[in-house]
């Protein structure tokens, strides 16, 4: 019998070793890599306060329940926490919670207080460099394998999260989402004092002034005919106070007489001698447009040269033909309209107009 009991032992034992090395005994759950796992600062330049939102995505079938523990880790010589944590520094984030702060921080001795479905609390080791989250009673669970965030506000609020005073290369950040299992990542980071890189440019002033036509022919006037004719002048500028356009040139003048400017808005007549411009569309006579708005807008024209089938000329004096508040670039028709009367002399009448373009900068 003693040996039959030895056999039967022994073979319990050869069958236990072949089904423990053949992997039939069912495996428990073990921990998992946490993935996707990133920590986006607010700025990496030596010595500043950074925010760091600190994201990972939880493994195939794990989740965040309640009283599961993250713990954040980082090396505490590279990102420096000080001051008086609150509870206005942090945000939760996954499929439940959005932005959510903790019900309680303290310094390794908070402990959960209240309920609800993002209740949680924040304990801060500043001389391990150390975040962990504890969940709380009410704590609703994530979805499995979801998104998570959280946020550490180490800039404005009333705890601080410094950089390292020199550069640092991969700094390592260890999460570690205790819940049933011990899931965890490392990640790294960096302290750079050459974060900011500052470009410059220069843009150049600009006025410019194209006119289409350095004559326009008015024709044979008669007292029964109106003599018309036109060009454009295209003005643009980048000045942030816009441009003047000016004219100063004498009438219609020939060897015998002249033609009279008519100064103030006139209705061309004809038969009444008179000279004058406008920069619009007119009917009476048919001749000119409307102004073409390239960028962005034009001013409206002053009435004098902004009213169709009016025309106004005022003879050897700088006179503003029209201006513009801003930057702009517009092109108008400058239109011309030249009357006679019977006893206007003969001959053979000229003008030469000056345009000035001015730009305030």
């Amino acid at each position: 019998m003693q040996f039959i009991k030895t056999k039967f032992v022994s073979s319990f034992l050869i069958v236990s070793l072949i089904l423990i090395t053949s992997g039939v005994f069912p495996k428990m759950a073990g921990a998992v890599a946490l993935t996707n796992a990133t920590d986006i600062m607010t700025t990496q330049q030596t010595s500043l306060t950074s925010d760091h939102t600190i994201s990972w995505t939880l493994g195939a079938g794990h989740t965040t329940a309640l009283n599961a523990t993250i713990a954040i880790d980082f090396v505490h010589t590279d990102f420096v926490p000080s001051g008086t944590w609150a509870v206005g520094d942090f945000e939760f984030s996954d499929n439940v919670r959005t932005n959510q702060a903790p019900a309680v921080v303290g310094t390794g001795a908070a402990t959960c207080t209240g309920s609800g479905t993002g209740n949680y609390i924040v304990n801060v080791n500043a001389g391990a460099g150390t975040f962990t989250i504890t969940t709380c009673t009410g704590w609703t669970t994530s979805a499995a394998a979801t998104a998570t965030t959280f946020k550490i506000k180490g800039t404005a609020g009333d705890g601080l999260l410094t950089n390292k005073a020199t550069n640092i290369e991969s700094s390592l950040i260890t999460i570690t989402n205790g819940v049933n299992d011990t899931d965890s990542t490392t990640l790294a980071a960096v302290v750079e004092d050459l974060d900011v890189v500052t470009v410059t440019a220069t843009v150049n002033p600009t006025l410019t002034l194209e006119i289409s036509s350095a004559t326009v022919a008015l024709n044979t006037i008669t007292a029964s005919t109106t003599g018309s004719g036109s060009h454009t002048a295209q003005v643009a500028t980048n000045a942030t106070g816009g441009f003047l356009l000016t004219y100063n040139g004498a009438t219609l003048t020939a060897t015998g007489g002249t033609i009279a400017a008519y100064g103030s808005q006139q209705s061309s007549v004809a038969g009444t001698a008179g000279f004058g411009i406008n920069m619009v569309d007119n009917a009476t006579p048919n001749v000119g447009a409307a102004v073409t708005e390239t960028y962005p807008t034009c001013d409206a024209l002053p009435a004098d040269y902004g009213t169709a089938d009016k025309f106004s000329y005022v003879a050897s004096t700088t006179t503003s033909l029209t201006a513009q508040d801003g930057p702009a670039d517009c092109t108008y028709t400058v239109s011309y309209v030249a009357n006679v009367s019977n006893v206007t002399p003969a001959g053979s009448y000229s003008t030469a107009i000056t345009y000035i373009l001015s730009g305030t900068f």
